[in-house]
């Protein structure tokens, strides 16, 4: 045995990893719709992110950063610090606001904002990929993924099969009822 849980002549196994890109005021359900107050916290997205691109650099591991366009304007050189260490930018909002909360014409909005936030600081890399704020998009507002289509992205990240008032999606199983 060479310690390696990999049997020799095998590839390694793959993962995928993904981060969800916001200040830590962002996330909060109690603070988050407070926007206009944000520039009087204390923001750490960006020291923290460094480190978490060195650890990534160390191990040369690749990854997902869905951004909230909020952090992308006001943070534009970590954006560009992510995209120049070779990792996928993509949408997480531009106010982290719930998607089932919005308009289809709000939501698409906040797309092309955040798009345009991401790309103002990292150039026009791809942005295929959306994650809504907190799995937001669930059964009241599917129309959300025809909206993320006509806006050419190419997968969304929000779908899970859960119970939670606010993710709930359409044909979830029952608490404790086994996935289908």
């Amino acid at each position: 045995m060479n310690g390696s849980s990999v049997a020799p002549n095998q590839n390694p196994p793959s993962h995928a990893l993904t981060i969800d890109l916001e200040e830590w005021f962002q996330g909060l359900t109690s603070t988050n719709r407070q926007v206009a107050r944000w520039p009087q916290w204390p923001a750490r997205a960006a020291g923290l992110t460094d480190r978490l691109l060195e650890l990534l650099a160390g191990h040369g591991v690749r990854a997902t950063f869905f951004v909230v366009g909020a952090l992308a304007a006001a943070e534009p050189a970590l954006i560009a610090r992510i995209a120049a260490a070779g990792h996928e930018l993509a949408v997480h909002g531009y106010d982290h606001r719930f998607v089932h909360e919005l308009t289809p014409a709000q939501f698409r909005a906040e797309l092309r904002r955040t798009v345009h936030a991401i790309r103002r600081a990292a150039g026009d890399v791809p942005i295929l990929g959306h994650r809504a704020p907190t799995f937001s998009i669930n059964g009241s507002c599917l129309w959300a993924l025809d909206v993320l289509a006509d806006e050419g992205f190419v997968y969304d990240s929000s779908l899970i099969r859960t119970q939670s008032a606010v993710r709930l999606c359409a044909g979830a199983p029952a608490a404790g009822a086994p996935a289908t």
